[in-house]
């Protein structure tokens, strides 16, 4: 009956199904040239809009060759902004369809931003749901793949051609998943159902890394204290934690800070130690655990990731307690391991963060050791 459910619902969705060129360079810097929108109802297409753009920049010599647009092509050809209007009511309520959604996807919202619009929609990437229900393939870059599955794909590199044949690659997706494509559909944040102080440009500079988050309200007080890969774990808090407590905390949440520990060790004793200070009302305390408790006569460093690639992250243990940590430079290695030392900062002993390390450390595999 549930998976019955899903297929009703998501048959009453509708798909847009967009490719887009551009000047090329970096996706901050691109500006579009073309634009190509297929409409699916998930049996047939609908509606669809091809056009020209001009970008009002010059078109990159590589990009030129690539794609055969050039400047002279898109130079009568209407702007951004004079199709925009356009753009969002033929893609209002549908889900946003691209093969490597993330580059069209952003490209297409930086187009908006820079009119001051806030364009989000649903998204769903045929690239990574391919590789899910087509494994095996040798190939998902999309003029290799359509043409292993026998898909027509004219006009290469051109948005009307890919992203027709991206809307027939969608349809064979949609046809072979008993889902109906439901578990690959990337909610947005829906700026209705959150604070308006909130800031969403910021919440989008969040990096898909290791570290603490704090959530606050409009008076700054702490609601919650979370850690994990910081993009993942604010984006559910933001868009897909449906319980009530998790609705009513999304509409309170009107700042976010974070801090990128890049070590998942560190993470535990950054949240350990902030909850045993102060504890936030969504908040409960980590529930005391049976440990497996070693008499330890031995001191050891563990290495870990850092915040970032140049540098590695230490936790100092004696005799079965936390010292300290903190991060040296890459070529630490270097030095005596005595002088690793000068990289840690000491923490208040605290018999809570204790417990938590040894409990990390009894689940974590492939941990590096080094006795002192």
């Amino acid at each position: 009956m549930i998976i019955q459910s899903l297929v009703l619902l998501f048959l009453s969705v509708r798909y847009a199904i967009i490719d887009i060129e551009t000047t090329g360079g970096t996706p901050k810097e691109s500006k579009i040239t073309e634009i190509g929108i297929y409409i699916h109802d998930g049996e047939n297409i609908v509606d669809e809009f091809v056009s020209l753009i001009n970008p009002e920049i010059p078109i990159t010599a590589f990009v030129v060759q690539l794609t055969g647009i050039n400047n002279k092509m898109v130079a009568t050809a209407p702007k951004f902004y004079e199709l925009a209007k356009k753009i969002i009511e033929i893609t209002e309520g549908c889900v946003f369809v691209a093969h490597n959604v993330g580059f069209d996807y952003t490209i297409i919202r930086n187009e908006f931003k820079s009119l001051g619009y806030d364009y989000r929609r649903s998204n769903l990437c045929t690239v990574r749901t391919s590789r899910a229900i087509l494994p095996g393939m040798d190939s998902y870059s999309l003029g290799k793949l359509t043409r292993a599955l026998g898909i027509a794909l004219s006009g290469r590199h051109r948005a009307g051609g890919d992203a027709l044949a991206t809307t027939h690659l969608f349809k064979l997706l949609l046809d072979k998943d008993p889902n109906k494509l439901s578990t690959f559909v990337q909610k947005e944040i829906d700026p209705q159902e959150l604070h308006p102080k909130l800031d969403l440009e910021f919440i989008e500079t969040i990096p898909a890394r290791m570290g603490i988050y704090k959530l606050f309200n409009e008076v700054n007080q702490l609601l919650y204290i979370g850690k994990g890969d910081l993009k993942k774990k604010v984006e559910h808090h933001l868009k897909y934690d449906k319980t009530k407590k998790g609705i009513e905390l999304r509409s309170e949440i009107a700042r976010v800070e974070f801090q990128i520990t890049g070590s998942e060790l560190i993470a535990n004793i950054l949240q350990t130690e902030l909850l045993d200070i102060q504890l936030p009302p969504n908040n409960r305390l980590p529930k005391a655990k049976e440990l497996t408790l070693f008499q330890e006569d031995t001191s050891y460093f563990i290495i870990d990731k850092g915040r970032h690639k140049s540098e590695k992250s230490l936790v100092l243990m004696e005799n079965g307690s936390l010292i300290g940590y903190g991060f040296a430079p890459f070529h630490f290695h270097n030095l005596d391991v005595m002088h690793w030392k000068r990289f840690i900062e000491v923490v208040k002993e605290r018999a809570i963060v204790n417990d938590a390390v040894t409990m990390y450390l009894q689940k974590a595999k492939g941990i590096t050791k080094v006795m002192i």
